[in-house]
């Protein structure tokens, strides 16, 4: 074979790399626009279903009954305003109501016990809270 033809086979192979290269970028391309348009959609979907799970809260407060599991969640609700308004009420007692603190949200589910080592228990006797059980 010839340096012409190698020269000219090298340029095809690379011809058709390029070509494959541009279709496996658009394909990444869609790829991420789809899944992008995924996630916008769960995140709508979320956005519904609180919507829901408000009016049918407004719905139980407003004295509309439920049954079952419905009727259970609005109990719930109901208990974690007044478990709020509770520890409201503790730090306003402690005069500490004008000071707040910025909380990050952790995404801790609010049925897991947290755990809470030895040392951390000491570093709040030390700090004077009182209670080692309420976090």
């Amino acid at each position: 074979m010839d340096m012409q033809t190698e020269l000219s086979d090298v340029m095809d192979k690379l011809r058709e790399i390029r070509r494959s290269l541009a279709l496996k970028s658009g394909e990444l391309a869609e790829s991420s626009k789809l899944s992008l348009s995924i996630k916008k959609k769960e995140k709508e979907i979320r956005n519904l279903e609180l919507e829901i799970g408000k009016l049918v809260y407004e719905a139980y407060k407003k004295g509309h009954t439920f049954d079952g599991e419905v009727a259970d969640k609005c109990r719930d609700v109901d208990d974690t305003f007044s478990e709020l308004r509770r520890l409201e009420n503790e730090k306003e007692k402690l005069g500490l109501d004008n000071l707040d603190v910025e909380v990050v949200d952790a995404e801790i589910p609010a049925d897991e016990d947290l755990e809470i080592s030895e040392e951390e228990n000491e570093i709040l006797r030390d700090l004077g809270s009182g209670s080692e059980t309420d976090l």
